[in-house]
């Protein structure tokens, strides 16, 4: 595919907000943990009640959810206006992927008495999956040309990114705003509990003894556009994207980690980039047993003898579920633009079965290029290739787009 750059961003973490909030970290320096004992998990009767919250003030009133799309949505919206003048008149996109939406809303009705509780039209509205996306596209004024949500679970902003390079690569939009955002909830950390995924203390990903992951939010929206010399500078390109999917088992990864190596392979091939090429990896790196053991099988299936540094961004922020792939992509691409290899977070000694490259403090660097993937539950894997320059493949030669109803795009025959 032609690379497409990210001119603008916008997110906010438990890091912070801004470029604070995926800010790779400072040269020399161990990676910086928001992880930290959770009052509010902990008076739900958690027996792990630790996470990594959003400590910003951002505003009260509606769901959590929502205030940080809101804010990530206005944040990159304000960059624009800076960047790139104009950019309301174009044929703008919006894509996001989450994975609980309106979650908190519908959890806050339910235990007012639901279902003899009155629900009203707006509960009702933002009780849905969709409800944090129809508050945020209102708050930015724009006539959207295109608007979707991405349910892809924890691969949902991965997912979404792709989807916006693709737009703009059919010429449906012109600016894509994209990412993903979640709160975290009641209802979604009882049940990674009751799944046994979550740790009792920081999370310790590809190490001895890990034993799960703590539960973060947030938001992140990048803007996406072509490369125009004349136009905004880019922050980093997207150049590739594939996915792929286990077909294995309702939550648990292939412990092969060849579906996820399959996403990256593909995205690797649009970008036009061999694996040496590759410097940096933004992991996925849930430090479960089982995710940890297939992603580092992945990686050696994808990198063969080679070995990226490998940095493993969920240990610091917390696993923010649709928001964690956008944030992970972001802190990726910022590492890349400083020259930066970024430092792992987590204590005690490596995994032999999780054979990765992980620096203990941030280190200088000369990658050019960098691969970010996700998984999620359902088996849903998702790859992007950043580089730092425009260069890259152009579309296959293979096949031809084919739309069907303008939404579904065939590019080429299935694989089955």
């Amino acid at each position: 595919m032609t690379p497409v750059a990210i001119v603008a961003t916008g997110a906010v973490s438990a890091l912070g907000v801004g470029d604070g909030a995926f800010d790779p970290g400072a040269l020399g320096e161990p990676a910086r943990v928001a992880v930290g004992h959770d009052a509010r998990l902990a008076s739900l009767g958690l027996a792990r009640p630790i996470s990594a919250r959003v400590g910003a003030d951002l505003g009260e009133g509606g769901d959590a959810a929502t205030r940080w799309l809101v804010h990530a949505l206005r944040g990159c919206a304000e960059q624009l206006d800076e960047v790139r003048p104009g950019w309301r008149r174009e044929r703008v996109g919006l894509v996001v992927g989450t994975s609980a939406g309106g979650m908190e809303t519908a959890t806050a009705w339910f235990d007012a008495g639901a279902p003899t509780a009155v629900l009203d039209a707006e509960t009702a509205r933002r009780a849905t999956y969709f409800g944090p996306l129809a508050d945020a596209a209102l708050s930015v004024e724009v006539a959207w040309a295109e608007v979707a949500q991405i349910l892809g679970a924890c691969a949902a902003s991965v997912i979404a990114l792709g989807v916006a390079t693709r737009w703009i690569a059919l010429d449906r939009c012109d600016l894509v705003l994209a990412g993903g955002y979640d709160a975290l909830g009641a209802f979604v950390a009882r049940g990674f509990e009751v799944l046994g995924a979550t740790s009792a203390s920081p999370p310790r990903p590809f190490r001895l003894g890990r034993d799960g992951l703590a539960l973060g939010e947030g938001a992140a929206i990048a803007a996406l556009a072509r490369p125009s010399a004349g136009g905004a500078r880019a922050r980093v390109y997207v150049a590739g994207f594939g996915a792929s999917t286990d077909a294995h088992h309702i939550t648990a990864p292939d412990p092969s980690g060849a579906q996820l190596a399959r996403a990256a392979t593909r995205a690797l091939a649009d970008a036009g980039v061999a694996p040496p090429d590759v410097g940096l990896v933004g992991a996925h790196a849930t430090a479960t047993p089982f995710n940890d053991a297939a992603e580092a099988r992945a990686l050696e299936r994808v990198m063969g003898v080679h070995r990226p540094i490998v940095h493993p961004m969920k240990a610091q922020i917390g696993h923010a579920l649709g928001a964690a792939g956008a944030l992970e992509t972001l802190a990726l691409g910022a590492a890349l633009a400083r020259g930066l290899a970024p430092a792992a977070a987590g204590e005690g000694p490596r995994d032999p079965a999780c054979d990765v490259e992980l620096l203990d403090r941030t280190a200088r660097s000369d990658a050019r290029t960098g691969l970010k993937w996700a998984s999620a539950f359902g088996g849903a894997n998702a790859a992007l290739v950043l580089r730092l320059d425009a260069v890259g493949a152009a579309a296959p030669a293979a096949g031809r787009a084919v739309a069907a109803h303008g939404r579904v795009v065939i590019a080429s025959a299935p694989d089955l």
